[in-house]
């Protein structure tokens, strides 16, 4: 079938919900799909839910990954795929009834080779909707900071993920690599401004354990991007901007301060993605911000909201790593 989708769904350990994300794919407005739950050797019920789905709707298969992890339990999923699309899914979110058939036609129309979207959290964090630059341009450039696709709804050409499979050595940020070496090989990728997934927050996830061990990996795979495709960027300065400690000394802040400045003065900041990079950076270094030599310059580039949220930060000496004001960061 040529638009079969095959869904990829890395699972360990999520018994209570993983019934509710099958069925939000089974139910898509599409039903040429297939749905491979890899099994990465959980000890609840969660083998025991995917085998009864199993037994009453043939489009739903499990694999077994034996412990080896997620980015090889995404490898095996890719690997056991027999459609022209894969659609990555979590074994706790739920896609939007509509997803697929938004991001088949965005692929072929557009000729977009990945297609994202924004999301929507729900659980243990402060519900929001989680958007991401669209274009092909500022997607490339925002890869240089971050990852720009909210990994759980990206869709995209399986020859993709054939060609380059996930790396097992950029563990916590896999998607961030894999998106950055795509972007450096020129592949078409886009983002829809639309909610297709909702995208669940525990107190357990990766992303809240290894904070510090995803800073250094990120910082790695922002390099070797920078390096790239963009080497007239300072080395110095993206090392400076992908520091998230809030230690950096105020010498250095200044410097990131005014290229960032530069670059979003230019009056090219594509969906200025240079500005909101640049709220970010100052967000994680509130106590050095160089308020007197750039200040008027930030005035002009931040909204009100955000000048204010920096300054209280500076003059209270708040740090940025506290969940607290990473949560106000999320609402400013």
């Amino acid at each position: 079938m040529s638009n079969l989708i095959s869904v990829v769904m890395p699972a360990r350990n999520v018994g209570s919900y993983i019934g509710s994300s099958i069925t939000s794919i089974l139910k898509q407005d599409l039903n040429e799909l297939e749905v491979i739950v890899v099994d990465d050797s959980s000890t609840d019920s969660t083998a025991a839910v995917v085998e009864a789905t199993a037994k009453s709707d043939r489009r739903v298969r499990l694999v077994s990954n034996t412990g080896a992890g997620l980015i090889a339990a995404l490898n095996c999923g890719v690997a056991a795929a027999r459609g022209a699309w894969i659609a990555r899914m979590d074994g706790d979110d739920l896609s939007v009834p509509s997803r697929f058939t938004e991001q088949l036609h965005a692929c072929t129309s557009a000729k977009a080779r990945l297609c994202g979207s924004f999301v929507r959290t729900f659980g243990a964090t402060i519900p929001r909707t989680r958007r991401y630059c669209l274009s092909p341009e500022a997607i490339r450039r925002q890869l240089l900071f971050n990852t720009a696709f909210a990994h759980p709804v990206v869709f995209g050409d399986i020859r993709l993920f054939r060609d380059n499979p996930y790396d097992p050595a950029a563990k916590f940020l896999e998607d961030y690599e894999l998106w950055s070496r795509l972007a450096a090989k020129d592949i078409h990728m886009i983002n829809l401004p639309r909610v297709l997934l909702r995208y669940r927050k525990s107190s357990g996830q990766i992303t809240t354990k290894y904070r510090q061990d995803q800073d250094y990996t990120r910082l790695r795979i922002a390099e070797s991007y920078r390096a790239a495709t963009a080497p007239d960027f300072p080395a110095d300065v993206l090392a400076t901007i992908h520091d998230r400690t809030g230690t950096c000394a105020p010498s250095q802040t200044e410097v990131a301060t005014e290229y960032l400045c530069a670059l979003a003065e230019r009056g090219e900041d594509v969906e200025n993605i240079y500005r909101s990079n640049l709220f970010k950076f100052l967000f994680h270094n509130a106590i050095t911000v160089p308020w007197r030599t750039c200040g008027p310059r930030l005035s002009r580039l931040l909204t009100s909201k955000q000048m204010a949220t920096l300054k209280m930060m500076k003059v209270l000496r708040l740090s940025p790593l506290r969940e607290n004001w990473r949560q106000l960061y999320r609402m400013t």
